[in-house]
């Protein structure tokens, strides 16, 4: 139980690592629009 426990914490954990990093991508995609 712990086990699978620690597994999802740490998939759970690099989704949300990812997700963070694609909505930062696309603000300074934004960002390079508007500035340009």
């Amino acid at each position: 139980m712990l086990v699978m426990d620690n597994i999802y914490n740490r998939a759970f954990g690099l989704v949300g690592i990812w997700s963070s990093g694609m909505i930062l991508a696309l603000e300074m995609f934004k960002m390079q629009l508007i500035y340009q």
